[in-house]
C-alpha cells in the first residue's frame, strides 16, 4: 500500500511516456517497470531513442528547457513536461533520475 495522489503520478507517467514516445524511433522500444524497494517505489521508464547529450543532462528537468532545438524541431514541446516530473515526484517524497547514452 501507497500514500500517493493517484492523478499526480499519472501526470508523472504520462509525461516521460510521452517523451519516450516522441523521440523514439517508429521501430524502437520502450520498457516500463514498476517495483518496489524497501520503503518505496521505483518506476522506471527506458528507451531507445535519441539520447541526450551528457552535457545536457542536468539542464532537462529545467522549466522551459529543450535539450536542442535540431532534436525538437520535428516534434511539439514547451519544455515544462520533466520539470513538471521532478516537482509531482518531490513532492511525493520522491526524486527523479536520468541515464542516457
Amino acid at each position: 500500500m501507497i500514500s500517493c495522489d493517484p492523478d499526480k503520478i499519472e501526470r508523472i507517467m504520462l509525461n516521460l511516456l510521452s517523451n519516450a514516445v516522441k523521440f523514439t524511433q517508429e521501430d524502437g522500444t520502450i520498457e516500463v517497470n514498476i517495483y518496489s524497494e524497501a520503503e518505496y517505489i521505483c518506476i522506471s521508464v527506458k528507451d531507445n531513442g535519441i539520447g541526450i547529450p551528457a552535457e545536457q543532462l542536468d539542464t532537462i528537468f529545467e522549466r522551459f528547457t529543450q535539450v536542442d532545438e535540431v532534436l525538437t524541431r520535428n516534434t511539439e514541446g514547451s519544455g515544462i513536461g520533466l520539470s513538471l516530473v521532478k516537482g509531482l515526484a518531490e513532492a511525493h517524497g520522491g526524486k527523479v533520475l536520468v541515464k542516457s547514452e
